[in-house]
């Protein structure tokens, strides 16, 4: 079992607005992240994929309590020898840079075979139990360009199986969800599949290129830590101690708990509904701030979600049966 809440103490740890893929190029850029109440800052600038780290290099005005980690958005990639463009990966803690500015060529990782990209990322992590990989945009990305749509699932395991500090996938992202292509539907659907063959996948949620523009973008994660420091923030993303969450509203959880017994009790806050899902179907849906589910036998996984008419947020998956199915499925029908 991989139960990612299973040390978090829902009392006492902090509760850390944080950002896995947002771009910031200027002060204004960076005030509408501050506006937005982040407190951990991963900016993934690209042209080139470099760091924008650590933050008092970039800007002039950073608030107080304010903590960064190195990261940037690398494409260009190659897989099964064919170059991608749209195929984007984040190094969250990562020091690895690719690519040059706008104009100027190599573009992005220039072909590199996306394995090769991985190590060096990898290889380059500040922290040996903290940061990774995060697969960006997988709707929009697919939209884009047949090979990448035809093999989307298969080749999002064939990473994820790569190594385990490849961490998951977008399930939300502002900036791409405005443009044709990405959907945070389609992106679940692919999420659910996913985590029905048994492998482990973190959910994230992020703003991209819509926290430069405007105060109330939406996609941010919460991290869960005992203490509010870069490795704890880097090490919450790699256990999964964190929550996806699209607004800047009061909508939390309070509680995820496991039992012994595979009782599973989530308590939130201002939340209207809940809806717990497990081997990619909704089990249980309730009102309110309180839902109690049982797993059973078949129970690969379950992840909760809860809403308002404002805001969602929605937890990591509980892993129960980490045996690998088939990776040949035809999950997502386009349009």
């Amino acid at each position: 079992m991989i139960n990612p809440y299973a040390e978090t103490n829902w009392q006492t740890d902090h509760q850390i607005v944080s950002i896995s893929h947002a771009h910031s190029e200027s002060q204004d850029q960076f005030n509408h992240l501050v506006a937005g109440g982040v407190q951990h800052y991963a900016i993934s600038n690209y042209y080139p994929s470099s760091p924008t780290y650590p933050l008092t290099n970039f800007f002039d005005n950073i608030p107080e309590g304010v903590i960064a980690s190195p990261n940037a958005e690398h494409h260009s990639s190659s897989v099964d020898g064919t170059t991608i463009h749209v195929f984007h990966f984040n190094s969250l803690g990562s020091t690895f840079s690719s690519g040059k500015p706008r104009g100027e060529t190599p573009i992005g990782l220039d072909g590199l075979d996306w394995a090769m990209a991985f190590n060096e990322i990898l290889n380059n992590l500040q922290y040996e139990d903290a940061g990774g990989i995060t697969l960006n945009h997988p709707s929009w990305s697919a939209a884009q360009t047949y090979i990448m749509r035809i093999n989307l699932f298969n080749w999002f395991c064939r990473f994820l199986d790569h190594d385990q500090r490849v961490l998951g996938l977008e399930i939300f992202n502002t900036a791409k969800e405005l443009e044709s292509g990405e959907s945070m539907e389609v992106n679940i659907k692919l999420w659910d599949n996913i985590l029905s063959t048994g492998r482990r996948c973190w959910g994230f949620c992020v703003p991209d290129h819509e926290g430069q523009k405007r105060d109330d973008w939406e996609g941010r994660n919460i991290l869960l830590v005992p203490n509010v420091t870069e490795h704890e923030c880097l090490k919450a993303y790699r256990d999964g101690r964190f929550y996806g969450k699209l607004a800047n509203t009061n909508l939390v959880f309070r509680s995820i708990y496991l039992s012994p017994s595979n009782i599973l009790t989530v308590d939130t806050e201002n939340a209207d509904t809940i809806n717990i899902i497990s081997n990619g179907e909704n089990v249980y849906t309730g009102s309110g701030n309180h839902a109690v589910y049982k797993a059973n036998n078949s129970t690969k996984y379950i992840r909760v979600e809860a809403h308002t008419n404002s805001d969602s947020i929605f937890s990591q998956p509980i892993m129960f049966d980490k045996k690998k199915g088939s990776t040949i499925k035809n999950i997502i029908r386009w349009t």
